[in-house]
């Protein structure tokens, strides 16, 4: 009779515990999706292949493209900013 007791008492204990482990399983995939999103995202957003220029090397006059947000991404074609999606605001170079 305590055997019986033990295998009602243990079977509802062990069913539960196997339905803990396949959910903690299943959030941990989640969570290795979202971090591959998140370097799939980084990678995109830090990829420089925008046609970077460097000012100094521009004559006075000459036309070059500038996210209005991001200072840093510059281009001389019109386009949108990789970092943010923009479209590149249009400068001179003064001096």
């Amino acid at each position: 009779m305590k055997k019986q007791n033990i295998f009602l008492v243990a079977i509802p204990v062990l069913m539960i515990s196997a339905c803990n482990n396949t959910s903690s399983h299943s959030e941990n995939a989640a969570d290795m999706h979202t971090m591959e999103n998140m370097q799939d995202m980084h990678a995109t957003m830090t990829d420089t292949t925008f046609h970077a220029i460097d000012t100094t090397k521009l004559t006075k006059g000459a036309v070059f493209y500038q996210c209005s947000m991001h200072k840093e991404v510059m281009s001389d074609k019109p386009g949108d900013c990789p970092k943010c999606g923009m479209k590149l605001v249009q400068k001179q170079k003064s001096n």
